[in-house]
């Protein structure tokens, strides 16, 4: 999955335009160039709860371990997984 930057000042202008009434989800979307309404939704969300808006990083990096192997001792003698 690709994600986009968005600077945190589109995210308030955007929020704000939609709560006033000037534009839709979807008009907001393309007018912003949002790769999705639930993503607007989301800074909705975000805003109406007071939190803080933060530039959007590209892309994520996933941290993911090699786990150990379960051994059947594990399992069946002490009753882990």
């Amino acid at each position: 999955m690709h994600y986009r930057k968005y600077p945190a000042e589109v995210k308030v202008r955007a929020v704000q335009e939609y709560k006033s009434g000037a534009g839709s989800l979807s008009n907001l979307c393309e007018k912003y160039d949002i790769s999705d309404e639930m993503m607007l939704k989301r800074w909705i969300k975000r805003y109406n709860s007071h939190g803080e808006f933060k530039e959007t990083k590209i892309g994520g990096i996933n941290y993911m371990t090699k786990g150990r192997k379960t051994s059947m001792y594990d399992i069946f003698i002490n009753g882990t997984a």
